[in-house]
């Protein structure tokens, strides 16, 4: 192996001073293995680790030799441990930051990406990213895309809001029928847009209001506590800037990153720089934590809700058996472009909701397991998401179908409300299998003709309530819901269990539409047993948010069947005396479908959605290997494959 330049960065006398040198000599090997283990036994050994090891990723070598280094490093991890790859991982874990943890093991156990990327195209961004100008590049746009991606919902949201309340009249005509359903879309639009930011930035202010300030300031702060009357008004600044709280954080974040790369370049390695290097890998996650209460309250707040409201909107201006008004300003106008604008507008923001659920949620495990997430880790993320959002979304969409009248689910009380031109007290004549039945005309004909004018039929009666009493049920499911969550939260899951009142409130809002955990086994530290622990604590608060979501879901498709069992009751009585339209026959068969089709998808999905938690985490999860059974010398949870290439790395290295 070619020798190392340490003209920007110096371990002095640290062990892998020797081992990146690159000696290959057998007598200096076993040397560099016994300082190892000496090295290993020290109690700054996570401080001097963690330095190296980020040192060493950030060293200006060829993409080859780093590999090697991260290779052999992992060799003589696992030797000091016997071989024990769930030990290993266990040290790893604890002493080095994970981002550079997924350097190395995607180094040992080379992923999709490096698998399958070309020779030439690495070459290519290694000596891209190498010159000044190209790392400046590369810094600058991942920056400004990182800043982009945060507010690209905010941006899209505020956007339609205005676009609607414009084509509605503008504000003053909202707030004079705030009971029409298109004043209803804006409200829930509004809440949807700033109930994650609030939420967040109240959490932002209760846990960690410092982060915002930068390292050195929260330093300072936790020397010298601040007066508790000006840690308030500082608390009280930041939910007022809840607005502007995820950029200035991942500002903090990248400046932090970047002073803490150069304090590393800077070849300072006495035990105060690592400590204060491995302080600031805290406080960088600790700001991480903050972003991830952002996107995980966007996701359960804003996208689903959203999407279900604009997939509604959509919907109504399709359906011919509406039974609300108040959307004709946006989709009725003038000219047919016009009408198309608003369309288009609406499509477009669906499908640019669908892809920030998927993106939201691969971002949301990025930040969790600082950036440690496999390409595979990913696709599994994404399907997961996209389909639990789909499900939850169209889940809520069928629960207002019949109060809507969508899909013209309600093409037989369209038809009632044609009244017959006779007395309802006479009878009805019809043939059925050569023989003559009758029926009272009030049975079919039910316009009240008490009333003047008289009253036509009520969509209710095949509801059963009306619009207005649907969203006080589904407003009391949500609360049942999160009460049931709350109390399943208690039983399975510690972390929760310790958490404050408002943080187990933003949790439990999360759970309302996708099944989650409050944190993840690998969250905390501990031996290779209480991992496994933790794993089986996880697993059962898995299975028990998958049973309420499931049960939630199918509580939300169950205005479908009892609209189902009304439409078909009438359809059978129409088709057999006075025939039925052509929209009725639709109508029929359409109920008739979903009748079984949504409580089974709701049923596959839930079960699908459980085996890929499953998967990932025995299988794509990063910490994975922890969950490995070695005394048995069996690999319960991961691939034969993997394994072999972690045992053979050790024996090559």
């Amino acid at each position: 192996m070619t020798q190392v330049s340490f003209e920007e960065f110096d371990l002095n006398d640290f062990f892998l001073y020797s081992l990146i040198t690159g000696r290959q000599d057998e007598e200096s090997k076993e040397d560099l293995a016994n300082v190892f283990r000496k090295s290993h036994a020290k109690t700054s050994y996570g401080l001097e680790i963690n330095f190296s090891m980020i040192g060493l990723q950030s060293l200006n070598i060829h993409r080859n030799q780093r590999i090697e280094l991260n290779k052999k490093y992992y060799a003589m991890e696992l030797a000091v441990h016997n071989g024990n790859v769930a030990e290993t991982m266990v040290c790893l874990k604890k002493n080095i930051n994970w981002e550079t943890c997924g350097h190395i093991y995607e180094d040992v156990v080379p992923g999709l990406k490096a698998k399958y990327t070309p020779e030439k195209v690495k070459d290519w961004i290694d000596s891209f990213t190498a010159t000044s100008l190209g790392s400046w590049i590369v810094y600058i746009v991942l920056r400004i895309a990182r800043v982009a991606s945060i507010y690209f919902d905010f941006v899209k949201d505020v956007l339609l809001f205005v676009t609607m309340v414009r084509l509605l009249g503008g504000p003053a005509a909202l707030m004079r029928y705030p009971e029409n359903f298109s004043g209803q879309v804006v409200f829930i639009l509004i809440a949807s847009i700033f109930t994650p930011l609030i939420s967040s930035g109240i959490l932002h202010a209760i846990k960690s209001p410092f982060l915002i300030l930068g390292f050195q300031q929260q330093m300072a702060e936790k020397a010298n506590p601040m007066n508790e009357w000006k840690r308030k008004i500082v608390q009280f600044s930041i939910v007022c800037c809840s607005f502007l709280n995820p950029v200035m954080l991942q500002n903090v974040l990248e400046n932090e990153k970047r002073n803490m790369t150069l304090l590393i370049k800077s070849a300072l390695t006495s035990k105060n720089e690592m400590k204060v290097i491995k302080e600031m890998s805290v406080f960088c996650k600790e700001i991480k934590r903050r972003l991830i209460e952002f996107r995980k309250g966007e996701f359960a707040m804003e996208i689903i809700f959203q999407l279900a409201t604009q997939m509604s909107m959509l919907m109504l201006n399709d359906t011919l058996t509406a039974t609300t008004s108040g959307l004709e300003t946006i989709f009725k106008q003038d000219t047919q472009s016009d009408v198309a604008g608003a369309q288009a507008i609406l499509i477009l923001s669906i499908i640019g909701s669908f892809l920030s659920a998927v993106s939201t949620s691969i971002k949301i495990k990025k930040l969790e397991k600082d950036d440690f997430l496999s390409t595979t880790g990913k696709i599994i993320t994404g399907m997961r998401s996209l389909m639990t959002t789909l499900l939850r979304v169209w889940c809520l969409v069928f629960f207002f179908t019949p109060y809507l009248g969508l899909l013209n689910i309600l093409a037989h009380w369209k038809g009632e409300q044609i009244p017959f031109r006779t007395s309802p007290s006479q009878e009805f004549y019809f043939m059925v299998d050569r023989k003559v039945e009758t029926i009272p005309f009030k049975v079919l004909n039910r316009v009240d003709n008490s009333t003047t004018p008289p009253s036509l039929p009520h969509y209710s009666l095949y509801t059963q309530i009306d619009l207005a009493s649907a969203y006080k049920v589904i407003l009391c499911l949500l609360l049942v819901q999160m009460i049931v969550t709350h109390g399943a939260k208690y039983f399975t899951s510690k972390s929760y269990k310790q958490s404050c009142f408002f943080e187990k409130f933003v949790h439990l809002t999360e759970c309302l539409n996708i099944p989650s955990i409050h944190s993840d086994w690998d969250s905390k530290g501990g031996n290779v047993d209480q991992h496994r622990q933790r794993w089986r604590q996880v697993w059962r608060e898995m299975v028990a948010m998958e049973m309420i979501t499931w049960l939630a879901n199918i509580i939300l498709v169950l205005p479908i069947l009892v609209t189902g069992i009304y439409v078909r009751e009438r359809h059978f009585l129409t088709a057999l005396s006075v025939g039925s339209f052509d929209e009725e026959i639709e109508a029929f068969n359409l109920v008739t479908l979903l009748m079984w089709v949504l409580p089974l998808s709701v049923t596959v999905v839930a079960l699908l959605d459980l085996a890929l938690f499953h998967l990932y985490n025995t299988n794509y999860h990063p910490w994975k290997l922890i969950l490995v059974d070695d005394k048995s010398g069996v690999w319960s949870l991961e691939s034969r494959e993997n394994s072999l290439k972690l045992r053979d790395s050790h024996n090559e290295l």
